[in-house]
């Protein structure tokens, strides 16, 4: 209103500075020029008026809701930080692709499915793939800003894939936050029901097929958030799918959306409590009941009785190839730094070998440089657990904790999951394995290992290296301690030497198996 009549006395003033004209005309002009202009006015608030019941006429009211209430934030992975990182990478008929790079396309393509459905508050934690200021927090503080500013709820939607060395698993999967939170359930149900249609489903998770607990910081911070791992870039099965069926993908994905925005209307589930997962806590109880007695590892095949390896197998653990052919797995336990790391790296780097190095919640937080050079430089990073204590003298919720401390400081730094879990000090129990498998963890003894632990116990090069050359077998996976100045002035000339011997080092995630509920 304030545009239209400023407008008329502007023509007004021009017509009293011109004094041609008789009052009588000025005052029929001013009353021809309001009329005008408050019919221009009534006509742009009936079309408004015509729009707007177009709109809630043809718009699904599931929609209408969603839009009325939630903000839809989807968060293409990696990019920004003091990483500067692409995510993992994958090579596909010679051209190589970034994780970093492919899930901004899948981001691009979903907002624009999301809107074409009618949803209009959707948003991307990021402005472009390699938007360097967009670290994992940065994307957070964004996402949450998105629902503060528009005072809505978020629905979050983060976008990776997963990327393994056995090249046989493959499938989706998708990451909830580790409590008892419906909403980010139903949301996963949906996009899986959707996403299965194209995609295989990885693994079974621990509830559920495919779906699985972490408490993951974008997960935990945001009432209702899914990440989608959508399928394995090491697969030449999904990687395919990822890369020529985006359309289809981002699609379903979309349908997924959409099916839980109706569940959410029909519900009314904002004003409700979250259910409880009944089969989550019949699970839980079966665990809490398994056989709690400590057991020390002995890695000599004499130790190795029927029971222990038939435990061993039901719990998806290992401690050899058991192809037992001239194959190694080098492992190191880092604790802490004592200044040998670095050089163990560059010797590793020098002979082309991979490592897994299975790290404390202390040494991430006093030596996360050294973590992402190992990452950068191929290594695996395995969990080691947050404080280094004994599982078996843990009660359930303490041994979980354990393990997903250090796996939500990893993840919060990296947007990497951890596979492999070695148990502190060897120590286990049947209820120990039964709930690192449950998480996900394939756990990870030894097939050699002495007495290198003790920094201060030092007995030199050559020490450490008769210990390691006389002492492997085929199928080995060897355990050193990289506090050991011995090991890393001893490393070097053992893998030549080895290797002179017909042997091969390789990851551990080349050895022929199949992690807990996946299908190759």
């Amino acid at each position: 209103m304030a545009l239209w009549t400023a407008a008329v006395f502007s023509q007004n003033d021009e017509i009293k500075n011109g004094e041609a004209q008789a009052d009588t005309s000025l005052d029929s002009l001013r009353m021809e020029s309001l009329e005008t202009h408050a019919g221009r006015f009534a006509e742009i608030v009936r079309r408004i008026s015509l729009k707007l019941k177009r709109y809630t006429e043809t718009t699904p009211t599931h929609v209408l809701h969603a839009n009325e209430n939630y903000v839809i934030v989807i968060d293409p992975g990696h990019g920004g930080g003091w990483l500067q990182d692409k995510g993992s990478s994958a090579v596909l008929d010679g051209e190589t692709y970034y994780e970093r790079d492919v899930m901004w396309d899948y981001g691009v393509l979903l907002e624009q499915k999301l809107k074409a459905l009618g949803y209009q508050n959707v948003f991307k934690t990021k402005e472009a793939a390699g938007d360097s200021t967009m670290s994992i927090f940065g994307r957070m503080k964004r996402i949450q800003n998105f629902g503060k500013d528009n005072k809505k709820e978020v629905i979050c939607i983060s976008l990776h894939w997963n990327n393994y060395e056995y090249k046989g698993i493959r499938g989706t999967e998708i990451y909830i936050a580790e409590r008892k939170n419906s909403k980010s359930r139903k949301l996963a149900e949906c996009i899986q029901g959707s996403m299965r249609q194209i995609m295989d489903i990885h693994g079974k998770g621990f509830y559920s097929q495919g779906i699985v607990e972490r408490d993951y910081k974008l997960l935990r911070e945001n009432p209702v958030a899914v990440l989608i791992e959508i399928g394995f870039a090491s697969n030449e099965h999904d990687m395919r799918k990822i890369v020529f069926e985006k359309d289809n993908i981002t699609e379903a994905m979309a349908e997924g959306v959409d099916t839980y925005a109706a569940w959410l209307e029909k519900s009314h589930l904002k004003q409700s409590q979250p259910s409880v997962d009944s089969t989550a806590l019949a699970e839980i109880a079966k665990l809490k009941l398994l056989n709690g007695k400590l057991i020390g590892w002995g890695w000599r095949k004499s130790d190795m009785t029927k029971s222990i390896e038939k435990m061993l197998a039901q719990y998806n653990a290992i401690y050899e190839d058991p192809c037992a052919e001239k194959n190694l797995y080098l492992t190191f336990d880092n604790g802490y730094e004592n200044g040998n790391t670095a050089p163990i790296l560059d010797v590793l780097k020098a002979n082309g070998v991979k490592a897994t190095f299975f790290i404390t919640g202390h040494y991430l937080k006093n030596n996360h440089e050294l973590v992402a050079r190992m990452l950068d430089e191929g290594h695996i990073v395995g969990n080691h657990s947050a404080n280094h204590l004994s599982l078996p003298k843990l009660d359930y919720e303490s041994t979980k904790e354990e393990v997903l401390e250090l796996e939500r400081m990893y993840y919060d730094l990296f947007e990497q999951k951890m596979s492999y879990f070695r148990p502190p000090s060897g120590e286990y129990s049947e209820r120990s394995l039964a709930i690192v498998s449950s998480l996900g963890y394939r756990t990870v003894f030894w097939s050699f290992a002495y007495d290198d632990w003790d920094a201060h116990n030092l007995r030199g090069k050559q020490f450490a290296y008769n210990k390691i050359v006389k002492g492997v077998r085929d199928g080995a996976i060897i355990l050193l301690h990289a506090t050991s100045k011995d090991n890393a002035d001893a490393l070097d000339q053992a893998i030549k030497d080895l290797k002179k011997q017909g042997y091969q080092f390789k990851s551990l995630d080349e050895i022929n198996h199949v992690s807990p509920g996946s299908s190759p």
